[in-house]
């Protein structure tokens, strides 16, 4: 999997991270010991803690939504999508 999508919802109190269907079936296709979960949802104030200590929490939010392991995320380029606007807010 060369590329992979992440769509990021606004919500009142945080932000929603998910991926698509198919996504969660080509995770568990190439990474058979992945265990890809459909979203996770960070509040705002817990997303500025965290970033304070430990810098931009999409790099995080990317293991822990793909269940891929950690030494394959730097093969991949992941961008986060607005599931709104459908415009690109961060990529790596």
């Amino acid at each position: 999997m060369e590329n992979l999508t992440i769509n990021v919802s606004k919500q009142i109190d945080g932000f929603t991270f998910s991926i698509t269907p198919l996504t969660r079936q080509t995770i568990q296709k190439e990474y058979p010991s992945a265990n890809p979960i459909q979203s996770i949802f960070v509040a705002y104030d817990v997303r500025s803690n965290f970033e304070s200590l430990y810098g931009k929490i999409q790099k995080y939010i990317y293991p822990a939504l793909t269940g891929i392991p950690e030494d394959v995320t730097t093969r991949n380029k992941v961008k986060f999508i607005d599931s709104l606007t459908h415009k690109e807010l961060y990529s790596f």
